[in-house]
């Protein structure tokens, strides 16, 4: 049944295909990441980081974020938690005395290296908008193609054909349909990628901000 649909729709459908497969394999990969990212979270890591902080232990929190980063248990360095690794890397940025460190040289390291985190977060996003644009523009060109051949067979036929001419054009309908089968698919699960990288970019300013206000104390303004 689908094969012969398939076979109905003409030579656009093998790109429609082409888009199915590609939306598929990103939301595949996409679920998988998030699955990753939640189960990084590390709540603890992050109070203790914090902590440390509190008790100007800025040594001991070099070290701890340095020994994440560096070998966390054996995982690799996309599993840890956003948050700490944006903590570390902008720590890694600045001189190893904070006190000859700015504000201003704080803020823009945390922006530095919290782009590179939401930066991989959004990976991919633009190939599931680009389906969701694409696969319904494929479908319409289908149709249009179809009903051109539809009123090219009406026009050397005549009215006699008519039932030839209407199942032509229920035919050139099939891509349009399937055009936007694929994108409302996509569309789905890339509005709820989009929806947890909004929630997590929240919860990293939220402790980015307490991360900066408990070292601004130890910068080279304070002293």
């Amino acid at each position: 049944m689908l094969i012969h649909i398939f076979q109905k729709g003409g030579p656009l459908m093998f790109a429609l295909l082409a888009c199915s497969l590609l939306s598929l394999t990103l939301i595949l990969e996409r679920s998988y990441f998030w699955w990753k990212l939640y189960k990084s979270r590390s709540s603890k890591e992050i109070d203790e980081v914090l902590g440390l902080l509190k008790t100007a232990d800025l040594q001991k929190l070099r070290g701890l974020l340095t020994q994440r980063l560096s070998s966390p248990d054996g995982a690799s360095r996309s599993q840890l938690d956003p948050v700490l690794t944006v903590m570390g890397g902008s720590l890694s940025r600045l001189d190893e005395d904070l006190s000859r460190v700015s504000s201003q040289e704080l803020s823009e390291a945390l922006q530095v290296s919290a782009a590179k985190e939401l930066a991989r977060m959004r990976s991919y996003q633009t190939g599931l908008d680009t389906v969701i644009m694409v696969a319904p523009l494929l479908g319409i060109l289908g149709t249009v193609i179809g009903i051109i051949g539809a009123f090219d067979l009406f026009s050397h036929t005549g009215l006699s054909d008519v039932q030839v001419v209407t199942g032509g054009i229920a035919e050139a309908l099939i891509t349009t349909a399937t055009g936007l089968v694929v994108a409302i698919l996509t569309v789905v699960p890339s509005q709820l990628f989009q929806s947890r990288l909004n929630r997590e970019k929240e919860r990293m300013e939220q402790i980015l901000t307490d991360f900066e206000t408990l070292l601004r104390p130890h910068l080279k303004e304070r002293l």
